[in-house]
């Protein structure tokens, strides 16, 4: 094991693809120890994002492992063996109690635990409540061979040690961007953003964004419905729904059995400067979802300056403070949902093309660096078998 004090430690990650939202993280782990990157997909099975452009601002050493099994979305690889023979961790992470991370287990007993293996799971307490058989019997074989466990929040942190008495290290790392980084995307967004402007009349208008699939359990049918009952009390507000799915054609019938529809903007499914633009316009963003491992946009709203009113299901309520950057609410109770807009929307001056002239200040509470430290804790405490104290994201 590498004397902390003067080597850096050797990490391999198992991930499942490059997404956007996890590509600043694996950069700023490069940095910070001799790592590699196991993807095994080419890209995520829900989204399709643009990976020559991911890819290409990667800095991290990567493989890809693509000849295996997947039976109803749990995925097993051939060859993780040989790249952990190749590589020589110090400490291998998998992703969630996933059939990669058995194997990871049981490999390194073979290997008489010549490296340290950590678990980073997305899971909180709904997403636990929701377990299958499969997944209780594979968190109960893995839980008691790992060394360290990270989390996206604390909330999930304080479950695993009062339900399943987790006496491991725990690293807290929500999903992030860096600030710099995508602050700066944001700024190089507004040549574009003027465009929309023109395009959709959007000027002197209050918008409410939301970004993301659109598919059940976002829940955009209780965002149309809260949109419809405030339409008559502010005549100036617009709704943007960027994204795309399985729900789309009914959303739109949705907005025009509800009266609303020449106020609802479908703006389908971008990414890159386009995605960035809209984020450049949002005056409130709002996630209804009825379920939410986490959440990424929450933090992309911030950044870009935007409140949040934010669903109690999703992990990334964890980024709100209250009455500070946004509220968190019961979106399954339309008229804390809707008194919750209401208020924000009082708020929101109408939008003006004079008001891209300078950023609007980021309202995360949180920092990126944070987030790699609580990564790094887990993983550097294990190497140690110490114990990481559950609130040390938030010290």
């Amino acid at each position: 094991m590498p004397n902390a004090s003067t080597e850096k430690s050797r990490l391999l990650i198992i991930h499942p693809a490059l997404p956007p939202y996890r590509l600043h993280l694996f950069n700023a782990l490069a940095e910070r120890c001799h790592l590699k990157l196991i993807f095994l997909r080419q890209n995520l099975l829900n989204q399709k994002f643009d990976q020559a452009t991911l890819v290409a601002q990667l800095t991290a050493d990567h493989v890809y492992l693509t000849r295996g099994i997947t039976l109803l979305k749990r995925t097993l690889r051939f060859g993780i063996r040989a790249e952990i023979a190749r590589f020589k961790p110090d400490v291998v992470v998998t992703h969630e109690f996933s059939p990669v991370t058995v194997a990871v287990a049981i490999q390194r007993l073979f290997r008489n635990n010549s490296f340290r293996h950590v678990v980073w799971t997305d899971d909180n307490p709904e997403s636990i409540s929701c377990d299958t058989l499969v997944r209780r019997l594979l968190r109960r074989f893995i839980f008691p061979r790992i060394d360290g466990l990270i989390c996206l929040n604390q909330e999930a942190v304080l479950l695993y040690q009062s339900r399943f008495n987790a006496m491991l290290p725990l690293g807290i790392c929500p999903i992030l961007h860096e600030e710099t980084i995508f602050c700066d995307s944001i700024a190089r967004a507004k040549p574009a953003a003027r465009k929309l402007i023109g395009i959709h009349q959007l000027e002197g208008k209050r918008i409410l964004l939301f970004v993301g699939r659109l598919v059940t359990e976002k829940r955009i049918d209780r965002l149309l419905h809260a949109f419809s009952q405030l339409y008559d009390s502010f005549a100036d507000i617009c709704m943007v729904l960027v994204g795309d799915g399985p729900q789309r054609e009914r959303l739109q019938e949705l907005a025009e059995e509800l009266g609303v529809a020449d106020h609802v903007i479908f703006a389908g499914r971008v990414e890159g400067e386009q995605l960035y633009a809209w984020y450049c316009l949002g005056g409130l963003f709002v996630l209804a979802s009825e379920f939410e491992r986490f959440g990424a946009v929450v933090n992309e709203a911030l950044l870009s300056g935007m409140p949040v009113v934010c669903s109690n299901k999703a992990g990334a309520s964890a980024l709100i403070q209250e009455g500070v950057n946004g509220t968190v609410v019961d979106a399954s109770n339309s008229t804390e949902l809707r008194s919750a807009i209401l208020n924000f929307l009082q708020r929101i001056a109408p939008l003006s093309i004079s008001d891209l002239a300078q950023s609007r200040p980021s309202l995360m509470t949180t920092s990126f660096n944070k987030s790699v430290d609580g990564f790094l804790s887990a993983v550097n405490i294990s190497l140690k078998k110490g114990r990481l104290p559950y609130d040390a994201f938030n010290g």
